[in-house]
This record gives C-alpha cells, structure tokens and sequence, in this order.
C-alpha cells in the first residue's frame, strides 16, 4: 500500500489510511490555499453519537474492518477510530490503525490529535497539537524491530483554519449539503498541508445493509499546499467519492476510490448509537 492511499481514505472514514503519510515534510515554503475557510457547523447539525462500524474492501473483497466513535464531553467533541486487516490479509500485510482527535466547534477548531499506527514490524505514534496563535506542532517516535527509535518534532505553522482530518471527518457530517454546494479546507497531516476541495455532486440511492439510505455524492479533491501548484498534475478525476447520508443523520455511509492496486471502498454496516443518544 502506497503512502498515497494510505493518505485520502481516512479524510473521511478513518485516518488508518490517511495516517503516516510520508509525500514530504512540512516545512517552510508553504504558499496559501485558494480560499480554505473559517469552518462554522450548520446551526441545526445534530451529531450521530455513537460507533460507525465499516467493512473494507479491495475490489469487493473484504480486506478488513474499521470503527470510528464520536463522543461529545462539555463543549468539545472526541472522535476515535481503529482499523485492522483482516486474517486472510495478515499473511502478508499485517495492519493496525488507532488513534482519536478532540475538537471544539463553532468554529470547528482542533485541539489535538493522536495517530497509532503499526504496519508489519514498524509502529509509528504522531501527535499534533493545535494552538491558539496558528502554530502547529508534532511529535513523531518511529520504531522497527532490530532498530534504534528515531523522535523527531516539527513546527509549522497555518496562515488560515486548518484541521486534522478527524475534524475534516466531524465537518463532513455538519455541512447542511446541497448539489452544487462546495467546501475548500486547509488539513494538517502532521507532516504536510493540504488544500482539501469537497464538492456536493448528486444524491443518489443506496443499499445499506438490506436497507436503501439516501445519500449526497461528494467528490472530494486536493493538492499539496507544501509544493508549488505549477508542479502537481491536474486531478481529472475525484481522488474520493464519499457518501453522506441525506435523510435524519448525515452519516458517512460510503467511501469509495480507485487507485493502482484495484478499487477501494469503505461501507458501513451497522451504527451503535451512544446510550444518552
């Protein structure tokens, strides 16, 4: 699996495959986004609290599952989520995601987020802390059976709103989406800076676990605000299709990509709703 497809994925359902991606450091040079807002949550926007439990699969056949909670404790809201291959895929990929981020909204704004990841024999922990003057900061301890540690902290810094992507996870769920509504994002990875375009495309039906959901089509595109833009190739297609669904709660029922290695989707097969929800 490609740092790449480790990188999209997670945007929107579990930062599993948005985690550890390596495309390049985030230091200075970073030019601005055109346009990433100052993110406010529709005022009606009712979070589905609880656990979203995910089926992963690889040209339709299963590779693993994934789960992402979200839970509100006074005026900030925690989201985790865990991901895992599956036995089949073990023998040769062994995979294990985990990690949560915490947030205050309206404006959305993240507080900090820690990222656990650990493919085969190296295991990587990142945590990036947001504060209140725009300066980011990360921490990162890489380790590998047979190898010393390797620490490492890096600061940055973001000239507008930016998010991790659990927070670009919880605003995809607090948009009051129309077609033809669009949402340009700066999203912090921990290493790089991204413009995150997000456009309301259709609204189509779904099966869901034997159950037809209604659902807005998202096309979800970005380019790497740590490169100049003349130098990154046009995305003619979507790098994501995400569905959201349209009906009482905006769940994330669908997350779909094609890349080198076949197509990718992420469907969610049941919902646990908190007890006090």
């Amino acid at each position: 699996m490609s740092a790449r497809i480790r990188y999209a994925p997670v945007f929107i359902l579990l930062y599993a495959v948005f985690s550890g991606s390596s495309l390049l450091n985030g230091a200075g040079g970073k030019e601005p986004a055109d346009g990433p807002e100052t993110v406010h949550l529709d005022p009606h926007f009712r979070p589905h609290l609880g656990t979203s439990y995910y089926k992963i699969e690889l040209n339709r056949v299963d590779i693993g599952t994934g789960q992402i909670s979200m839970q509100k404790e006074g005026n900030l809201y925690r989201i985790r989520y865990q991901a895992r291959t599956n036995r089949k895929v073990d023998h040769v990929y062994r995979a294990r995601y985990r990690g949560e981020g915490i947030m205050e909204t309206d404006p959305l704004k993240p507080v900090r987020a820690e990222l656990h990841q650990r493919v085969r024999s190296k295991t990587k922990e990142t945590t990036i802390y947001f504060e209140e003057n725009g300066r980011i900061i990360t921490t990162e301890t890489k380790t590998e059976e047979g190898k010393e540690t390797d620490n490492e902290v890096r600061e940055t810094r973001s000239e507008g709103s930016a998010l991790d992507p659990l927070s670009a996870i919880f605003l995809l769920q607090g948009i009051e989406w129309e077609q033809g509504k669009e949402k340009v994002l700066e999203v912090f990875t921990g290493k790089s800076h991204y413009e995150a375009r997000f456009v309301c495309v259709d609204e189509v039906s779904l099966e869901i676990s034997g159950t037809k959901k209604r659902a807005w089509v998202i096309n979800h595109t970005y380019r790497n605000l740590d490169e100049k833009k003349e130098e990154q190739p046009e995305q003619k297609e979507p790098w994501l299709k995400i569905y959201v669904s349209s009906e009482e709660y905006p769940d994330v029922l669908k997350v779909e990509t094609t890349r080198k290695i076949g197509h990718i989707t992420f469907t969610l097969d049941r919902f646990e709703p908190a007890p006090d929800q």
